[in-house]
């Protein structure tokens, strides 16, 4: 098996057992699919240039398998409620991509 099969399935694994929202991303109103992934409606986020500020801010981690074609045009449906990307995907170089995210206006 390849290292890079083994990332896969050890990504695969965590999203089958941390999962905990189904994530429903659409285009100008039209579903495109529907992914689990690690939603934390509170995730802790240190300014890198300011030690003392820290923001809390919903996210959501997913594989990026599930990602591919997802761009910050996209809205995420979670438990009914419409997000957008809060900046830019962050993808940690082993499969996995966190998503902040801010309310859809």
């Amino acid at each position: 098996m390849s290292f890079t099969s083994l990332i896969d399935r050890c990504n695969q694994s965590a999203i089958n057992r941390f999962a905990n929202a189904d994530i429903v991303i659409s285009l100008s109103g039209v579903e495109v699919k529907t992914v689990r992934g690690i939603f934390d409606e509170s995730n802790e986020v240190a300014s890198p240039f300011e030690s003392d500020r820290i923001q809390f801010k919903p996210a959501v981690s997913l594989s990026d398998s599930d990602m591919a074609g997802i761009t910050s045009a996209h809205t995420l449906t979670i438990s009914g409620k419409a997000y957008q990307f809060d900046g830019k995907p962050r993808p940690d170089g082993h499969g996995m991509t966190l998503i902040y995210l801010t309310g859809k206006r």
